[in-house]
């Protein structure tokens, strides 16, 4: 039964997220309706050249609003994709956005998401510069990326807070209540602890961080995303 309502929702989205993508695609590719996004997505500038592919587009490729989340927080909650022209977001296959997201990329900044990327509810990006993801990435709840500082901070009457990317491997697990600032580097295969904040570039492949600020735990660990009892 729960496979029936899934295709249900799914095919209930397929009218909106085909406008969507005769909006931000070619008409080729718009055919394939590689994008789907629910009813309770809020689209904001996402223009031709904004939505683009890591690999060739096919249908349901990206799924955006459609996932209620773990424990089903996202439930009826909006989720607001916010692409600025001149910006883009760059997908892979297999990428799931679950409800109560917010992505914004301004300013000509470029966000990457690596095959199966996975993010839960109340994920917040915000893209000024350049975020990566890697393939096989997995996101919690309630995790805040962005490479910028939103607002200018003036020492001496200049700048002092420019912009700077955010790289993250392969098989990285960012866990609920994270934070990824600025300059921030996560090696593949590491595991960023619960309301961790990274704000530098962590070096070391399979390294567990914790803290505040985060700082190299473990090294030598790895993960998977099965549930455990």
């Amino acid at each position: 039964m729960k496979n029936i309502f899934s295709k249900i929702k799914y095919i209930c989205a397929v009218p909106k997220s085909f406008l969507f993508c005769i909006k931000t695609l070619s008409f080729k590719d718009a055919l394939k309706v590689p994008v789907l996004i629910g009813s309770g997505v809020k689209v904001f500038g996402c223009h031709k050249g904004s939505i683009l592919f890591s690999e060739q587009p096919s249908m349901a490729m990206v799924r955006i609003g459609l996932w209620d989340g773990a424990g089903r927080n996202g439930y009826k909650k909006l989720t607001i994709i916010n692409v600025d022209k001149g910006s883009s977001i760059t997908f892979g296959k297999n990428v799931v956005i679950a409800k109560d997201s917010r992505i914004r990329v301004m300013g000509g900044g470029q966000l990457i998401l690596g095959n199966d990327f996975k993010g839960n509810y109340g994920l917040e990006v915000m893209c000024r510069e350049k975020i990566t993801f890697g393939e096989d990435c997995l996101i919690a709840w309630n995790v805040t990326v962005a490479d910028g500082d939103g607002h200018s901070l003036y020492m001496d009457g200049i700048d002092r807070n420019s912009n700077a990317p955010i790289t993250v491997g392969k098989h990285v697990w960012l866990c609920a209540h994270s934070t990824l600032l600025k300059g921030a580097t996560i090696e593949s295969g590491s595991v960023v602890g619960f309301g961790t904040l990274c704000n530098k570039k962590y070096e070391v492949e399979h390294a567990l961080i914790g803290g505040v600020p985060g700082k190299i735990i473990k090294t030598n660990v790895d993960w998977d995303i099965t549930m455990r009892d």
